[in-house]
């Protein structure tokens, strides 16, 4: 956290990057500082369940939410990225009412009816960790009956074993990039099923009021199932290996130039690949 706010600046925005040799990158993104305002307060919980009291963690978090809400000229032009549509929303950046405007706004540029929400708005291209996501926004900001049909959605992008599908190019749902089943994906569909469900009281940390056990839109077998190809569950732990790639095509039946320069999550002209390894009994 210290190492985090080291690279806030002035204005209560954190930079995006850092280079090897410890240079800050030259802009800050929304959807960046928005989970990072939400950090910031859960550590400062966790901090206090500890014993230790950091007031200077919350204070910086009012900080970025600020900037978040206040200064939209601090951040780097991504408005076509969904993610900087919903992220002030779920991460609690703004409130439930300003929540319910601001997706209110650009609802009908990023959500398909009946398929789910587009990585970009300009683009057919709807995604499962999108779509997971923005459901638990719309919870966060009281929609209830949008987050479930949003959560819904997601189960035309899950696969026959259980994984999900990272995206469909549509209207006729080709798999892009293709083959991906992507481990981000699965996870997001799991996390907003507990949310919505409200499976347990840590549900209120993407919830607009208080959250209660409660039975889950999906079974038990398919979370375990999906959650075992995440590497949770089971008694396994997940160590993920992240190393920069140079962009490539990707595999299986999509067209050349299908979202141009753009690949998912919001990269441009680069890519990650990411190894996880199941470790024994600990």
């Amino acid at each position: 956290i210290t190492w985090c706010l080291g690279y806030q600046r002035p204005g209560g925005e954190i930079v995006w990057s850092v280079g090897p040799d410890g240079v800050p990158g030259n802009f800050a993104l929304l959807a960046a500082n928005s989970s990072l305002q939400q950090s910031l307060r859960c550590a400062a919980k966790v901090a206090g369940v500890l014993g230790h009291d950091r007031p200077g963690w919350t204070a910086a978090a009012d900080r970025v939410a600020r900037a978040v809400t206040e200064k939209p000229s601090a951040f780097a032009p991504k408005g076509r990225w969904a993610m900087d549509w919903y992220y002030p929303v779920l991460s609690g950046a703004v409130g439930a009412a300003e929540g319910r405007g601001r997706l209110g706004e650009r609802w009908d540029e990023f959500v398909a009816d009946g398929l789910g929400t587009r990585c970009v708005a300009d683009r057919f291209w709807v995604t499962a960790a999108e779509t997971a996501e923005c459901a638990m926004a719309a919870n966060k900001a009281g929609l209830g009956p949008e987050a479930e049909k949003l959560l819904d959605w997601t189960r035309h992008l899950r696969a026959d074993d259980g994984a999900y599908w990272t995206g469909c190019a549509h209207p006729e749902c080709v798999h892009f990039p293709g083959g991906q089943k992507s481990t981000y994906s699965a996870a997001a569909v799991i996390i907003a099923d507990h949310v919505l469900a409200r499976r347990s009281p840590a549900a209120a940390v993407f919830s607009a009021g208080a959250a209660r056990v409660g039975a889950g839109r999906l079974g038990m077998d398919e979370i375990d199932q999906a959650g075992q190809l995440v590497g949770v569950g089971g008694r396994q732990d997940a160590m993920a290996e992240v190393k920069d790639v140079a962009a490539g095509p990707g595999r299986g039946q999509h067209g050349p130039g299908l979202l141009g320069q753009d690949g998912p999550r919001g990269e441009a002209g680069g890519g990650v690949q990411v190894a996880l390894h199941a470790h024994g009994e600990h």
